[in-house]
């Protein structure tokens, strides 16, 4: 396979060929470390993903496994780029941030807040418009709140809300899995 031509469903592919045989990460780490050195390739590859993260919206699914490769390669974007990328990483922020509110779990939470930091690299002022919005939508008591003043602490105080809020994730993915496993049983 050749790196430049990968495609987002074949790098999603590798991902989690490694992700389930620990023999397959180092072939895994290799293409992520050539599409590295491929700017152009990256951007392709951008734009993929945030079509597969537009659909699994769509779905009314939780778009992290493809919003969170194009935001982490969207940084090579050329400046002709990146509006598009930016209107797709806010539509992401949105769409994810309204399912929040209709989700009693927290699968939409990663992949806003990570949208929202991803903004906070690339366009500040977009950052901010987008978060007055979204909280002039909300009444006092909405938890969604809590996440917006997130995105506006400062770096290490979302650091440590970032890892509180993966803790929180990872115990509600394991009361999720062991309520199925139960379930089955």
């Amino acid at each position: 396979m050749s790196i430049e031509l990968i495609t987002a469903p074949e790098y999603l592919a590798a991902e989690q060929k490694a992700f389930r045989n620990g023999a397959d990460k180092p072939a895994f780490r290799r293409i992520e470390e050539e599409i590295k050195r491929l700017p152009e390739t990256q951007a392709r590859l951008t734009f993929e993903f945030l079509k597969l993260a537009r659909t699994s919206l769509d779905q009314g699914k939780n778009p992290g496994d493809t919003a969170l490769p194009a935001m982490a390669m969207g940084r090579s974007l050329t400046h002709e780029n990146r509006h598009k990328y930016l209107e797709a990483i806010e539509d992401i922020a949105v769409r994810c941030f309204e399912s929040m509110a209709k989700c009693v779990d927290s699968r939409f939470t990663l992949t806003f807040v990570s949208s929202l930091c991803a903004l906070r690299t690339s366009d500040k002022q977009r950052l901010d418009i987008l978060l007055d919005k979204l909280k002039r939508a909300l009444d006092q008591a909405d938890p969604r709140r809590e996440f917006l003043i997130l995105v506006e602490a400062s770096e290490s105080q979302r650091r440590e809300q970032l890892r509180q809020l993966r803790k929180q994730i990872d115990l509600e993915l394991n009361q999720a899995c062991q309520a199925l496993s139960s379930n089955r049983n």
